[in-house]
């Protein structure tokens, strides 16, 4: 069985939408971890989660976000993929 903990956190001020994945009920466990992603324009429930959750089986602990402008992340502006 699969827990799932959302979080938030701040990036520049700006909120971020997480959540972590793990194969186990004991949060204080040591496990080792890693990040998932997607594509930039993606979101955490499309395929990070797929990956999470597959590593989250093997004994990792697997965490996903939605970059800032997308998903449950808050930042302007919306949706956009920009070049500097």
């Amino acid at each position: 069985m699969l827990n799932e903990l959302p979080i938030v956190f701040h990036s520049q001020g700006v909120p971020l939408t997480g959540r972590f994945y793990r194969n186990t009920t004991s949060w204080q466990e040591r496990q080792p971890a890693i990040i998932t992603m997607g594509s930039w324009l993606t979101v955490k429930e499309q395929m990070a989660t797929t990956y999470a959750r597959r590593f989250a089986e093997l004994g990792y602990t697997a965490f996903v976000f939605d970059f800032a402008g997308f998903g449950e992340s808050r930042g302007e502006p919306r949706q956009t993929e920009m070049l500097l």
